[in-house]
């Protein structure tokens, strides 16, 4: 994840995330559009695997 605050200026340490873990997208910026939408869904797929179980099933129906 680090890597893409090399790669884009688009990308930056999240605001109120662990900054280590967690990025900012600016919009409209350097990164394109299939990226973004390729890291936002990987962002949540993250979040929701962290789930417990039941919860998860939730998000899969």
């Amino acid at each position: 994840m680090e890597g893409l605050r090399d790669r884009y200026d688009a990308v930056q340490p999240a605001f109120h995330f662990h900054k280590k873990y967690w990025n900012g997208i600016t919009l409209e910026s350097d990164m394109p559009d299939d990226k973004i939408k390729y890291w936002i869904e990987h962002s949540y797929r993250q979040v929701i695997a962290k789930l417990p179980k039941k919860i998860r099933e939730l998000y899969n129906e």
